[in-house]
């Protein structure tokens, strides 16, 4: 039951989203907004952790399948992507090193300043 709850909070927080962005008409996947709402609302704990932390877990447990119906959408456009795949590499590529770098400083900054609020 605990599952069907914590499976209910996302899937009604995705669903607000998806409302929010087709009746707004905001040029962003309701998906990402549904997430970053969950996001606000764990961080000024309207909704605690273990509220969703089950189902979440699971979740990102097979993430990888997840992904499966896009990479089947690529290859059904293949004949499409092939004609601008070298751009297409060439973003991937710089997007994922601006990705790493930022990840790392941010990463850097906090384990400083974690250090930092222990010795004080």
């Amino acid at each position: 039951m605990k599952w069907i709850k914590e499976f209910g909070i996302i899937i009604v927080i995705q669903y607000l989203a998806e409302i929010l962005v087709k009746s707004l008409s905001i040029p962003f996947p309701g998906s990402v907004l549904g997430m970053g709402i969950l996001l606000i609302l764990l961080l000024t704990k309207v909704i605690k952790i273990n509220q969703v932390e089950n189902v979440g877990d699971f979740l990102q447990s097979i993430l990888i399948i997840l992904y499966v119906p896009a990479g089947v959408g690529i290859v059904q456009y293949l004949d499409k992507i092939l004609p601008i795949f070298l751009p297409i590499l060439i973003t991937i590529i710089i997007s994922t090193m601006i990705t790493m770098i930022v990840t790392g400083h941010i990463v850097q900054f906090l384990i400083n300043f974690t250090r930092r609020k222990e010795n004080a």
